[in-house]
Order: C-alpha cells, then structure tokens, then sequence
C-alpha cells in the first residue's frame, strides 16, 4: 500500500511485484450500434493495430455479450510492454468507440473494477457476472472466435 511513510525501497519492491503479475493486457474494442458500423471501426482498428505493432498483438477476437461485458467487442491480446505505444495510439484513433484496456493478472475483479482504463467512455459490466465470482460460483469462460 502506497502511503506517506513508505520509503522508497518498498516502493520498488511493491512495483517489481505488481510488474510479475501482470502477464500482458487484454484491450476490448465495444460494439454497440444497430447498424454495424461500430463492428466495421473495431475491426479496422483491430486490423491497423496488428499491422502497425505485428509483435506486440497476440491474438484479436471477436467476444459477445458474455461474461463481464454487457456488449459485444473485439479483444487484442497484447504484450505488458506494448502497453504505452498502443494505448497511446488508441488515444488518438479510436473513433470515439468506447475502449477498456485492463491488465491480465488472473484477477477478473480486479484487472475489470479496479485496475482498469476507458478511452471515450465508459462502457459499463455484467455486474451479475462480478456476483458469481464474488460467490465462488465460476462463471462461464468468455467465449472468443479468433479473426
């Protein structure tokens, strides 16, 4: 925990830790809009990204309304140090499409509620989804069709 009598040695140490739990990010690309033209922007930026860091991108899905997410989106599976380059890129292309980057460390509560960052707006969960969890109930896998 990060407060004013922590020196700066605990400070790196609780970095180095975070660091090894985080296996790499999960970027959901949200597409909500009747007329198909969100999942047409969301592919093209999946497509764009791909290209453009061809190394950094481990694998784009297209995931439904499952699991946490209450609309469907498209998944990039990307490397923990591609991170800043492509969430800069995103900034700055992603059409106004909501977009929630959050880090994957096998925590679902925690990478979706607490460790989270939405470019353009929020998109909102599937709270009933965090319910189970919390319960001890396992949710169904968040199925996902690889483009």
């Amino acid at each position: 925990m990060c407060g004013p009598y922590m020196d700066m040695k605990s400070l790196k140490q609780e970095w180095d830790m975070a660091q090894l739990r985080i296996s790499g990010y999960h970027i959901h690309i949200y597409t909500n809009d009747d007329k198909g033209m969100d999942a047409h922007f969301a592919n093209e930026i999946a497509r764009t990204l791909k290209v453009l860091f061809p190394n950094d991108v481990r694998g784009i899905y297209n995931v439904g309304k499952v699991g946490p997410h209450n609309a469907p989106n498209v998944e990039l599976d990307i490397t923990r140090e591609s991170y800043g380059r492509i969430v800069q890129w995103l900034q700055m292309n992603s059409h106004g499409l909501p977009v929630l980057v959050h880090p994957e460390t096998g925590d679902d509560e925690i990478d979706h509620l607490h460790s989270s960052l939405w470019i353009n707006r929020e998109q909102g969960y599937n709270m009933a989804f965090f319910d189970r969890l919390r319960a001890g109930r396992q949710g169904a896998p968040v199925p996902k069709t690889p483009q």
